[in-house]
């Protein structure tokens, strides 16, 4: 039988014959084997300690006055510690940051613990769990809109995303102004950034338990993570903002990047099921609006964008200025970098600044966890979307090559 162990060695075969064609790092620490879980608060590791460059990493900070002035925090974590962090412009360590659409990210987790739960399907309708809600005169087509299309973007309505955030934030009633919007195609056949999507699956999931989002994750996610009650905005009927208005520090923001890192499991308890963030972060969407901007240069999951780097799958979460939570599982790498104060005509970038310095920091050399263990996670397959989600992946806007396209929506992020 062709097992996994063979395909294994033959990798290795393959990686000393060609001088090393797989990249040498360290392979991702499983979950039940970790030690440090930063329930109480993060520990920290000079970088070599973790198998980091320190060279590399001393450079992030000679290059942000330059390339991003207006950034705030860098928080790079490696083995369960972190191994770099600084702060900019005035920021200090326990200030919470307005997330913006990094938000969106945490939403996903919420309707994966409620999908768990047996509270809310995938292939749930608008028209089943919120009729209410849909305006007199909206698009028919508006009530066949499915939980898995809100979570992908590609529900079909006209959105214009360099206005995003105002589409919402200037309506009295933030899901009205959503569900009446006019379709630009059938549902789950184009792919069209909205902030509304994700602000309707806070609706629904109010709807379905009874609770804010903000309170249905403050027992499921935010205690058991030592997160103490955040800041998160709400709309003018009492609903949690799904999209945007959560307020957590860098380290916190860490933390939740290094739960998606380990499946979903905070010391010992699966806090978000493994299969779901499995799901979340592989492609279901292009990622690519009908104009050609793509916020994140990458293809779109359930509210996370969906990239490889150095050859190494990844994913992150995205937010207005701009912010990231960049997670990198076989490189065992998680990187926060975010912008407190974003000014709508000077978009900035970190992702470069972490693709270019860190994620190489990791590559030039082996963690002493695991050293000599050549990283093969890489081949083990990407969950299969869903058919409605492959048909949303064939239709959408197709994924160009060239340069980075960082044209944020105003506000929304």
């Amino acid at each position: 039988m062709f097992t996994f162990a063979i395909v294994r060695l033959i990798l290795v075969l393959v990686a000393l014959l060609a001088g090393s064609s797989v990249p040498q790092a360290a392979a991702q620490i499983a979950p039940g084997e970790r030690t440090a879980w930063p329930t109480a608060g993060w520990s920290t590791a000079a970088p070599e300690e973790q198998g980091m460059d320190p060279a590399l990493l001393a450079q992030v900070s000679q290059r942000v006055p330059a390339e991003l002035s207006l950034l705030s925090a860098v928080v790079v974590v490696r083995g369960g510690e972190i191994v770099f962090e600084d702060y900019y412009n005035g920021q200090v360590a326990d200030e919470p940051i307005h997330l913006w659409s990094v938000t969106k990210s945490v939403t996903s987790m919420a309707i994966g613990m409620a999908v768990d739960e047996g509270l809310l399907r995938l292939d749930q309708t608008l028209g089943e769990l919120i009729p209410e809600r849909i305006p007199a005169g909206a698009d028919p087509r508006t009530a066949s809109v499915t939980v898995e299309q809100l979570l992908t973007m590609t529900s079909g309505w006209v959105w214009d995303s360099p206005t995003d955030f105002l589409h919402l934030d200037d309506a009295p009633d933030w899901a009205a102004r959503t569900l009446g919007l006019p379709m630009a195609c059938d549902p789950g056949a184009c792919y069209a950034y909205n902030s509304g999507n994700a602000h309707l699956l806070s609706v629904i999931l109010q709807t379905v338990t009874g609770q804010t989002e903000a309170d249905f994750l403050q027992s499921r996610l935010f205690a058991p993570l030592g997160i103490a009650r955040p800041t998160w905005r709400q709309s003018p009927q009492g609903e949690t903002a799904g999209a945007f208005g959560l307020e957590l520090n860098a380290r916190a923001a860490a933390k939740l990047g290094y739960l998606a890192l380990n499946q979903g499991v905070w010391d010992g308890q699966q806090i978000v099921p493994a299969e779901w963030i499995a799901t979340s972060t592989a492609q279901h969407s292009s990622g690519t609006n009908a104009d050609g901007t793509n916020f994140g240069n990458a293809s779109y999951g359930y509210l996370w964008w969906v990239t490889e780097t150095a050859g190494y799958p990844a994913y992150f979460a995205l937010g207005y200025g701009a912010q990231v939570i960049y997670v990198v599982p076989g490189l065992d790498l998680v990187t926060v970098a975010v912008i407190a104060e974003p000014n709508a005509e000077l978009q900035q970038d970190p992702i470069p600044l972490i693709e270019e310095l860190i994620v190489p920091a990791a590559l030039a050399g082996p963690s002493a966890a695991s050293a000599a263990e050549p990283l093969v996670a890489q081949v083990t397959p990407a969950p299969a979307a869903s058919p409605a989600a492959a048909a949303a992946i064939a239709a959408a806007t197709p994924i160009t090559g060239g340069g980075r396209v960082f044209a944020l929506p105003t506000g929304g992020g």
